[in-house]
């Protein structure tokens, strides 16, 4: 899970989603979401 969501990362550091759904598509709320499931899956999430 950690590789995939590393490799969805663009260019410029941050995430998106193209689908607007849920406001997934701004970069600031993709972005804190990708930033919790990397914490999660690496173990270090409180």
């Amino acid at each position: 899970m950690i590789r995939k969501i590393i490799s969805l990362q663009s260019p410029e550091g941050f995430w998106t989603n193209e689908s607007n759904r849920w406001w997934e598509n701004d970069p600031v709320l993709a972005t804190s979401y990708s930033l919790i499931a990397l914490e999660v899956a690496l173990g270090i999430a409180q």
